[in-house]
C-alpha cells in the first residue's frame, strides 16, 4: 500500500473518531437530531451535497409524510460513504434501527453506541421483525455494498419482507452511482481540509473555497405487498432475491 493510502485511511480514521466525538451522550440528549447534526456536519465539513430529485413532485410531502409515519422497511444500494448521511436527512423519527453488516457494527457501536444500529445477522431479524410489528422502521442497505455500481441484493432483506405485511411501507431510495464515484474520487483532496476544519475549527476548511458536489437521491414510497407480488412466482430464495433485485432496478431503470 502507497504510503498516500496509508494516510488517507488513518486520517479517515482520526476524522471519525472527531465525526462521533461524544455521540452515545449526543443521543442520550438528543435522540435521533444527534444524527441529524450528525449527517449535516459530514456533508458540510466534505462540501458536498444531496440532490433531491423528487421533491418538486407533487406528492412529496405525502410520501415523505408516509416515511416518517408507517411501519416498514427502507432500503437502498449502497455505492459509498455518502449515502447515509443523505437518507438520514430525512428521517423524522425515534423507532429507527440501521442494519450494519457485522464486520462494521463493532466499530459503529465504539463510535456511537446501539441505540439506533443492529448488527446484520441471524440472531437480529426475529428482533427487527417484532420492531416493524409494533410501529417501527429499519434501514438496511440490501447489496451490503455495491461499488462500481452494480446492484445484487443478500438474502437478508428477501427473508424480512417474508414476514412484512403486504400493508406495510417499503421505502427506497437510489443513490446516482456516478457522482459518488466522482467525489469519491476526490476525497483525496478533501481530507486534508476536513482535517484541519475539526481540528483548527471551520475556517481552516479549504473545502468550503471548492465547488460543491452535489450527488443525486431518487426516492419512492411503495407497499411490501407490491414486492412480495413481484417474487411470487419464485421456487427459492435464490430466485425470490434475484427477483425481488429485478424489481428495484425496474423501478430505477438500473442495468
Amino acid at each position: 500500500m502507497f504510503m498516500s493510502e496509508k494516510l488517507n485511511i488513518r486520517l479517515r480514521d482520526k476524522t471519525d473518531e472527531k465525526l462521533f466525538k461524544d455521540m452515545p451522550q449526543k443521543i442520550a440528549e438528543k435522540g435521533f437530531d444527534a444524527m441529524h447534526n450528525w449527517a449535516d456536519n459530514y456533508l458540510h465539513l466534505w462540501n458536498i451535497n444531496p440532490s433531491y430529485q423528487r421533491e418538486q413532485d407533487e406528492n412529496f410531502s405525502e410520501m415523505r409524510k408516509k416515511l416518517n409515519t408507517e411501519a416498514g422497511i427502507i432500503i437502498s444500494n449502497h455505492p459509498g460513504y455518502i449515502d447515509l448521511p443523505a437518507i438520514l436527512k430525512c428521517i423524522a423519527r425515534e423507532d429507527v434501527k440501521i442494519m450494519v453488516d457485522k464486520e462494521g457494527y463493532e466499530d459503529l457501536r465504539q463510535l456511537m453506541g446501539d441505540k439506533y444500529i443492529v448488527p446484520a445477522y441471524g440472531p437480529s431479524f426475529p428482533r427487527m421483525s417484532s420492531h416493524i410489528r409494533n410501529g417501527g422502521i429499519l434501514l438496511i442497505f440490501p447489496t451490503g455494498g455495491d461499488r462500481g455500481g452494480q446492484i445484487d441484493f443478500k438474502p437478508g432483506f428477501t427473508a424480512l419482507l417474508d414476514h412484512l405485511k403486504p400493508e406495510n411501507m417499503i421505502y427506497s431510495f437510489h443513490i446516482d452511482p456516478g457522482d459518488v464515484e466522482a467525489i469519491e474520487n476526490a476525497y483525496h483532496g478533501r481530507s486534508f481540509g476536513v482535517a484541519s476544519a475539526l481540528y483548527f475549527g471551520d475556517q481552516t476548511n479549504v473545502n468550503r473555497l471548492r465547488e460543491t458536489k452535489s450527488f443525486g437521491v431518487d426516492e419512492r414510497y411503495s407497499t411490501a405487498g407490491e414486492w412480495q407480488e413481484a417474487a411470487a412466482s419464485a421456487k427459492s430464495v435464490i430466485e425470490k432475491t434475484g427477483l425481488i433485485t429485478a424489481h428495484y432496478k425496474s423501478i430505477y431503470h438500473v442495468v
